[in-house]
């Protein structure tokens, strides 16, 4: 087992993979401000939706992650193994209702956001693209999860960086319609998300088969582990629900004021992702290293 215990050794794998990955919707907007400062807002408009979405996700990732972390520390690799594929079929089957309501409301949640006209057809076709992808994020959040538990976070990072550079050739070719690709703007950037998000998901499954050896056999529902994923993961999950549900109904105050202070607003929330990172980086290491303590039942250290 590779896991580090210590708390620098997971903390800074952890915030350049969580930079990388946050780096990549920044190049989108970048990309997409040389095609149209409109379709920075469609995009920011779908983007704060599909937030309030991706946020459920993260209940059976939070669980998976404590639990792995435990069973690590009490030297349990068998229960870990297969906490992660009891995770993975979970948030399989969260992502899927999540991509479904999303495209079934999508005109709905829109209209509930004011969305103006100029930026509602591109909203709408980033929205419903990315919500496809929710499907591929539920798995790979899970595995990132657990990987970053065994210590594997610098494997991850390369992964992300790898993702960026095939996110940038993406949108370089389907915004612009560069070498005989058409162009397609918006649509263009939610594609190109998309395929990078399924293709990030294959490497991610190989490295949970090749690196903490989950098997097939493991990528089951066992219902007293699905209820201690549950019993952790919905408590943790609260708090970003009900920021996320808030940031919601702000845009639907800054729709109101036109699609220029909602493109405003799409470039300062790319801004303000790289300040609280940090902090997210930080929690998470947090996270893994109390797991480790209280798998050893050294409850003095977890505090």
């Amino acid at each position: 087992m590779k896991t580090k215990r210590s708390f620098s050794a997971i903390y800074w794998p952890i915030l350049i993979e969580l930079l990388f990955f946050v780096l990549m919707s920044t190049v989108d907007t970048l990309m997409l401000s040389n095609y149209s400062d409109h379709a920075v807002g469609s995009v920011g408009n779908a983007n704060t939706l599909i937030m309030m979405f991706a946020v459920t996700l993260l209940i059976i990732t939070n669980g998976v992650a404590v639990l792995v972390s435990q069973y690590i520390g009490a030297k349990r690799d068998d229960l870990a193994q297969k906490v992660i594929g009891n995770g993975i079929v979970l948030n399989l089957f969260v992502g899927i209702l999540a991509a479904g309501i999303m495209l079934l409301s999508t005109d709905q949640l829109l209209q509930l956001v004011n969305t103006k006209p100029v930026l509602y057809n591109d909203s709408k076709i980033y929205f419903q693209v990315i919500a496809i992808s929710l499907v591929f994020v539920a798995m790979s959040n899970i595995v990132t999860a657990s990987l970053r538990s065994y210590g594997y976070a610098k494997q991850i990072t390369i992964v992300v960086i790898i993702g960026n550079i095939f996110n940038i050739m993406g949108n370089y070719l389907l915004i612009y319609g560069r070498f005989g690709f058409p162009e397609l703007g918006v649509y263009g950037a939610a594609l190109s998300t998309l395929f990078v998000r399924s293709l990030m998901l294959l490497v991610y499954l190989a490295m949970a088969f090749v690196l903490v050896h989950v098997r097939v056999k493991h990528i089951r529902i066992e219902k007293e582990l699905s209820k201690q994923i549950l019993k952790i993961g919905l408590p943790s999950a609260g708090e970003s629900l009900t920021y996320t549900i808030m940031q919601s109904i702000i845009l639907g105050m800054v729709n109101q004021l036109g699609p220029d202070m909602t493109t405003s607003r799409s470039y300062i929330n790319t801004i303000l992702t790289y300040i609280y990172v940090f902090s997210l980086a930080y929690a998470s290491a947090n996270g893994i290293m109390t797991g480790y303590y209280i798998g050893e039942r050294d409850y003095n250290k977890a505090h």
